[in-house]
């Protein structure tokens, strides 16, 4: 990211800024990973998710072939919220 901001400047992604208009989602942010939200140099809220579970499950489709997939249950830290997440979806 620093090498962004030296390269290109204010014209950065990250030197952009967000607008009121904009909706922010937090539920893909890696594991403990910690975002705070700030407006008018007031913090309005955190976003932190830590790992719960991870599980792969192994069945057979409809029409008989072996299909495994990957599932990742994480909480937030800062609610009461889980995220599910299926990571993978592959036939064996």
């Amino acid at each position: 990211m620093l090498m962004l901001y030296l390269n290109k400047g204010a014209k950065n992604w990250s030197s952009q800024g967000l607008y009121d208009e904009e909706h922010l989602v937090f539920h893909n942010l890696k594991d403990d990973a910690l975002i705070i939200v700030r407006e008018d140099e007031k913090e309005i809220s955190r976003h932190q998710y830590k790992h719960v579970a991870k599980k792969k499950l192994d069945f057979k489709n409809e029409i008989g072939k072996k299909v495994s997939r990957t599932f990742i249950l994480r909480k937030s830290v800062y609610s009461d919220h889980y995220h599910f997440n299926f990571v993978a979806d592959k036939e064996v």
